[in-house]
């Protein structure tokens, strides 16, 4: 495949050597590394989105506060945080199929109509294979530029990685376009990776491309509401509306037994918990994945005897298991016996620990494995929402 960069190349001027050659195919405009070079990633299937509904926005008509762009969108994080404070997205790109099926259940497909009076996509795929003057102009960038080059857990390539040489994709809007400010999002490592040699190169092209900048690790907690962190990972005494008598209790339906009661919501997720010894050889291999039920005043009592109940005490897998799983057990007040032990967090606790808001769907992807890769990649509404107004406010927009 031969690339070019140059409109006014022709194809004769090219083509000598590889005519003969069935294998070679010329496609013009497409900048050489695209990943189009090598496959053909990135591309919208309108079948996947048969039952979503295309709306067509007039940009000149909505007039929003500022205007933004999404390099490596993902599932939208940046998009939740700076809708929140009166951005309008005009562009997005992102390559994952999975990703963006996310973005377009959640914000629908948008078209854009310019005050060129032409239509386009919000949402496109591979950012590599776009051209600078098909952006259109926008007050602020956002990319949360792929991370596993500079994870600690990574192969740590940094910029010397198909993935790490993405930031350049970055670099090349911002010359290009020149909008006000950008907001960046990797990994806390980056800073520190080769005693900071990466991010010297990073913050030296950053600067040739005409910016300064400050740069900083921001942890999520302090922006995430407390009553949200609460429900998530401390468990509160039940209400009193719920400690209810073994009178009372008979006379409910099985179904609200104990569904309600906030201790064995945390115990059974779906019907069944999923436990440590239950999961990790179906490749959950992180101990610290795993969630930690409140156990103020609960006993230790070892393996659970054969005689509890099915439903909280056999939350391991269906073949034996040599191996003991912690398991604690806790009395109500109408003297019965719950086992608990430890689970994962569901995908919905995820992306309220990431800031999501509860109206953002999830319930479109089946795959939970899925969903954590996903939430897993996401940006910080919260956060990302706290720094961008104030760069709103110092612009003045």
């Amino acid at each position: 495949m031969i690339t070019c960069e140059d409109e006014n190349a022709t194809l004769t001027s090219l083509q000598n050597t590889s005519l003969a050659d069935p294998s070679i195919t010329f496609i013009p405009n497409i900048r050489v590394k695209s990943p189009s070079c090598i496959s053909t990633r990135g591309k919208q299937d309108d079948a996947t989105y048969k039952d979503i509904q295309t709306v067509t926005i007039d940009i000149e008509k909505t007039k929003p506060r500022f205007r933004f762009i999404e390099l490596f969108a993902g599932i939208g994080g940046f998009r939740v945080a700076l809708d929140a404070i009166g951005g309008r997205t005009v562009f997005a790109s992102e390559i994952g199929d999975a990703a963006r099926f996310t973005y377009v259940s959640n914000f629908g497909r948008e078209r854009i109509c310019g005050s060129n009076g032409q239509e386009r996509d919000v949402l496109v795929g591979d950012i590599t294979e776009v051209e600078t003057k098909d952006i259109p102009e926008h007050d602020v960038l956002t990319a949360g530029f792929p991370c596993q080059s500079f994870c600690k857990v990574g192969d740590r390539t940094a910029l010397n990685d198909e993935r790490g040489e993405l930031f350049f994709e970055v670099v090349r809007v911002l010359k290009g376009k020149k909008p006000k400010a950008f907001i960046l999002e990797n990994v806390a490592n980056l800073v520190t990776m080769e005693d900071g040699r990466v991010f010297g190169i990073i913050k030296g092209h950053l600067e040739d491309a005409g910016y300064t900048h400050s740069a900083f690790s921001y942890p999520s907690t302090p922006t995430t509401p407390p009553p949200l962190l609460r429900s998530i990972l401390t468990q509160d005494p039940p209400p009193p509306s719920l400690l209810l008598t073994t009178h009372q209790l008979s006379k409910l339906k099985e179904s609200y037994t104990f569904k309600k009661n906030p201790l064995w919501r945390i115990a059974n997720v779906n019907g069944r918990a999923r436990t440590l010894m239950s999961s990790y050889k179906s490749g959950y291999v992180m101990y610290s994945e795993f969630v930690r039920v409140s156990m103020d005043g609960a006993e230790e009592n070892g393996v659970l005897d054969e005689e509890a109940e099915k439903e909280f005490s056999k939350l391991t897998a269906d073949s034996e298991t040599s191996q003991n799983t912690e398991i604690k057990k806790v009395k109500t007040e109408s003297g019965d016996e719950r086992a608990l032990t430890l689970r994962f967090y569901s995908p919905r606790e995820c992306a309220r620990i990431m800031g999501f808001p509860e109206s953002y769907r999830l319930d479109h992807v089946k795959n939970e494995g899925t969903l954590y890769h996903q939430l897993g990649n996401a940006v910080c509404p919260p956060v990302v929402e706290a720094i961008a107004r104030r760069v709103i406010e110092a612009l003045e927009l």
